[in-house]
């Protein structure tokens, strides 16, 4: 299970101008689950990583929490 960095994904949302509801709709996500992530309280497994990384247009790298955040 990867844990996301909540920070990191709302900046990329501000960013993009994307609402929760595009987020998820782009990742193949649901709307509870695009809260939980850009909360930071999600874990999710590389598959739904690597959607919602792709959703956002960056590499998985830019949206994990670092070591040091644990």
């Amino acid at each position: 299970m990867f844990e996301l960095d909540g920070s990191a994904i709302r900046s990329l949302l501000i960013e993009r101008q994307m609402t929760l509801r595009d987020f998820a709709k782009t990742a193949g996500i649901t709307e509870t689950t695009a809260q939980k992530v850009a909360r930071g309280n999600a874990k999710t497994n590389a598959r739904t990583t690597g959607k919602i990384s792709a959703a956002l247009g960056v590499d998985a790298q830019q949206i994990l929490k670092k070591e040091s955040d644990f």
